[in-house]
């Protein structure tokens, strides 16, 4: 016969007449069958045999003491083994080839033809499943054909991607699924592909390139997994076949073929108007009229899902468990979703246990090595599927990738232009290089901000970081990448306290925090150079925030002994306002900032010094000496309209409330004013300091307690759900506990609990107990003890 077929027979020439038997038998039960090759000794089989043997449902394999030592009965098992089409049968007692061992194998070694046997029975049970035939039900051929896998086991999560492909395809021929490798768009295709058989009555084939090196073997492939013939001329043959089909190919893994795949496809869509296409690939084809879903990581909870599934299958006795649950969510993170990597993990799990194996993933190139024996071979270790993607790339794409391993956190496009570019490839140069790593998926790109992201998700960054180091640019790339960022931050602190907007300012600095921390672990290092590290310190410390910040200003203080005056003071204000924010100021070190700082003639240290000296006798209850404080500030003459502008304004206001005799209608004018002039401006730190160091201001505490609650709730509220820096968060805290206070000290119908839940948020959003909030506890106990 020609064509696709149910069931594809696989024997030795010895065993022809056996062959026969279940020829006979399976056409008997309704099933079409290839068997008759006629092959000579020492002939292989020709292109239409193969073509039958990739395009069958079912491929059934009859081992004997001959059959298990012929090449074509092996190869052909291990065709059909990797397609999940194999039913292997024993019509003789012998030895399985080794890989074959475990797979289910009929035993039929007594049966001679008869249609009735139990045994054969139950054997055609199997086959029918495999071709999709319910036992008892007609033996016609199924209304779609094609080649497709068996499904084994549900789809993880996708459901979006699904439908996503399905919209698509009602209105384009050519759908492109791309993503890092292992991400899982074979496995997603498949499954689109399965769900899309409505009107494709020519089938719905599945084409794999990933075998193929030469792309002038392309249509030769194509036409072998639809069932027609390979001729002389394999795409013009193709080409005519396919002229009036109406079908969908998959055509999966096209990477390494992107220009002939491309330019195949292109010729089909064009002579084939009723054939759709539903690709996979690294990189799209880049076609008119191509529509592409950008595959993401699975979600936390898919990824957890699956896996669990694989961590099962190695030991159904594996469960997710308390114990359990936090790593197995780690480590899903750590491999950002990819699922392959997970389901790499999964098959580690029982043996190594979670915790073990999240340790390990420091190594994960030489731990994840748990791949299906079925898979190909660039599947089966983490670190052969990322090869497999590296070898694509061109010497200077490889060059520019290793070297976007120095970023952590992500990148701007001209932070990758400054360090990746070197003198072969320049900055131009380098940005054409990363867009095309972008398409080839081995860089994640954000395009949600006013200006685009680039990262590198973190198992291709280990990969980077592996070439890297193999590349022994390591130590210059790291220098490259602190000189950058020490340039890069230097005008942070005076953006900082200038008129620069805080969200601006997170935008544009703050989200370069993992970075700062990078450049500044490699400086303060043993192969660093300190020199840049003072530098990144003094003009990047406002980025950093509790033990962090201490940590880096004490060691450039420390190694910094040289650094030019300016760096030195700001680097003494520094560690006065970290010590502050940190409840570890004392008088010692106010006067120790005091003589560096206010000897020099640095604004931008001066105006850090007063404002953490400021806060410091705040919270010290040494008010009286805000006035000074207030007057060296206002000599400074920051305008209004800045941040330091600002802090003077609510300085002046918190030095006005510590004064005697002072007129609350005149002091909360005053307080009204700067709220809203921090409000115009986005100051929004500035309106919560203010509510919380100051109980005599806006909000009247002791004339209208009800009043004040219900305004310090909003406030406070508004600071729980979104702080903008720890002196928000510590704001914030001050403010919820005075109003722990007021609650604990009104004690009406409900407000008991409503402190209970306050003094939760606040220890969950927070993370620190400040002073308002201990007091608050105590006006609690007392409270609640009525």
């Amino acid at each position: 016969m020609t064509g696709p077929c149910d069931v594809f027979l696989s024997y030795a020439r010895e065993d022809q007449a056996r062959a026969q038997l279940f020829a006979d038998a399976f056409a008997a039960e309704g099933l079409t069958v290839w068997w008759d090759r006629g092959l000579r000794a020492g002939e292989a089989y020709d292109e239409v045999t193969e073509a039958a043997l990739r395009a069958a449902r079912a491929v059934v394999v009859l081992w004997s003491k001959t059959s298990v030592t012929s090449r074509w009965v092996r190869a052909e098992a291990t065709l059909a083994d990797r397609n999940k089409t194999l039913v292997p049968a024993m019509i003789e007692p012998c030895e399985r080839p080794i890989m074959f061992e475990l797979t289910h194998t009929a035993d039929l070694t007594l049966w001679r033809g008869e249609r009735t046997d139990p045994a054969f029975q139950g054997f055609v049970r199997d086959v029918r499943g495999f071709v999709g035939l319910a036992v008892g039900a007609p033996a016609t051929a199924p209304a779609v054909r094609g080649n497709l896998p068996r499904r084994l086991e549900t789809l993880i999560g996708r459901a979006g991607e699904l439908a996503q492909i399905a919209r698509l395809l009602e209105t384009s021929a050519l759908v492109t699924l791309t993503g890092p490798g292992g991400i899982g768009k074979t496995r997603l295709a498949i499954e689109a592909a399965r769900a899309l058989t409505e009107g494709c009555e020519d089938g719905v084939w599945l084409v794999e390139l990933a075998p193929l090196s030469d792309p002038a073997a392309l249509a030769g492939a194509m036409a072998r997994a639809m069932g027609l013939p390979v001729t002389v001329d394999p795409p013009t043959e193709l080409l005519e076949r396919l002229r009036n089909w109406r079908a969908l190919i998959v055509l999966d893994n096209c990477e390494h073929l992107i220009e002939a795949a491309a330019a195949m496809v292109e010729q089909i869509l064009q002579h084939a108007p009723q054939v759709r296409f539903l690709v996979t690939s690294q990189e799209v084809l880049g076609l008119e009229g191509e529509r592409v879903v950008r595959l993401r990581s699975l979600s936390e909870e898919d990824a957890q899902e699956l896996f669990v599934r694989r961590a099962q299958g190695a030991d159904p006795a594996f469960t997710r468990t308390p114990a359990n649950a936090a790593a197995i969510r780690d480590i899903c993170a750590r491999l950002d979703g990819i699922a392959l990597a997970i389901e790499m993990a999964g098959a580690r799990a029982p043996a190594l246990g979670c915790d073990t194996l999240l340790a390990r993933l420091d190594d994960r190139f030489r731990t994840l090595t748990g791949g299906r024996r079925t898979a190909m071979a660039r599947q089966r270790t983490l670190i052969a599927m990322l090869d497999w993607s590296h070898s694509l790339l061109a010497p200077e794409e490889a060059a520019v990738f290793r070297r976007l391993a120095v970023f952590a956190g992500g990148f701007s496009l001209e932070a990758a232009c400054a360090v990746a570019s070197d003198a072969h490839t320049d900055a131009i140069a380098a940005e054409n290089i990363l867009a095309g790593l972008v398409a080839k998926s081995l860089v994640a790109v954000d395009r949600t901000g006013a200006r685009a992201r680039f990262r590198l998700l973190e198992t291709m960054r280990a990969y980077a970081q592996t070439r890297l180091a193999e590349a022994g640019e390591a130590p210059a790339l790291h220098r490259r990448h602190a000189a950058h960022f020490a340039a890069f931050l230097a005008p942070a602190l005076a953006a900082y306290w200038g008129d620069m907007r805080p969200t601006d300012f997170a935008a544009r600095f703050g989200i370069e925090r993992d970075n700062l921390q990078t450049a500044l672990d490699w400086a303060f290092g043993p192969d660093g150079d300190t020199g840049l590290g003072v530098t990144l310190a003094a003009n990047g410390f406002i980025l950093l925030a509790g033990a962090r910040q201490q940590r880096w200003v004490e060691a450039a203080l420390a190694q910094g002994a040289g650094a030019p005056a300016p760096e030195r003071e700001r680097l003494h204000a520094a560690r006065l306002l970290a010590a502050v924010y940190s409840f570890q100021g004392d008088d010692m070190l106010v006067t120790e900032a005091r003589r560096v700082v206010t000897a020099g003639a640095d604004r931008l240290a001066l105006t850090t010094l007063l404002s953490a000296e400021a806060t410091y006798r705040v919270v010290t209850a040494r008010g009286q000496g805000l006035e000074a404080i207030t007057a060296d500030l206002a000599a400074l003459a920051w305008p209004a309209r800045t941040r330091a502008g600002l802090m003077i304004l609510a300085r002046e206001t918190l030095a006005l409330s510590h004064a005697e005799d002072v007129d609350l209608a005149v002091l909360r004018a005053r307080s009204d004013a700067l709220i809203t002039a921090a409000r115009d401006v986005g100051q929004v730190d500035t309106v919560h300091i203010t509510y919380a160091f100051s109980e005599t201001t806006d909000i009247p505490w002791r004339e209208d307690p009800d009043r004040a609650i219900a305004a310090a709730r909003e406030v406070a509220d508004a600071g729980l759900e979104r702080p903008d820096s720890e002196a928000g968060m510590y704001a914030t805290a001050n403010l919820a506990g005075r109003l722990a206070c007021a609650l604990a000290e009104r004690a009406g119908p409900g407000d008991l609990e409503e402190v209970r839940a306050l003094l939760a948020r606040v220890e969950r959003r927070c993370g620190f107990i400040v002073p308002h909030l201990r007091y608050a506890l105590a006006a609690f106990c007392l409270a609640d003890g009525r």
